[in-house]
């Protein structure tokens, strides 16, 4: 976890997300919506599968605390 700062001063946090392949391990940072919509993007592709719910903001809801990350 990691907290970026938009041009005009807003804080966000971006979650890390591993991927590993036969070539390497690769490393990608995504906002909380960017991942909201990849999972809402895999339930409508992968209908059939059984796909755990993804956490609410709630989860995260301490993520500007420096001493939470």
């Amino acid at each position: 976890v990691r907290i970026g700062t938009t041009l005009d001063g807003k804080k966000f946090v971006e979650y890390e997300l591993l991927m590993q392949k036969s070539s390497g391990v690769f490393s990608l940072w995504f906002r909380f919506s960017e991942l909201r919509s990849l999972d809402e993007g895999l339930r409508k592709r992968w209908k059939k599968e059984k796909i755990p719910e993804f956490p609410g903001r709630g989860l995260f809801r301490n993520e500007m605390d420096p001493q939470f990350i």
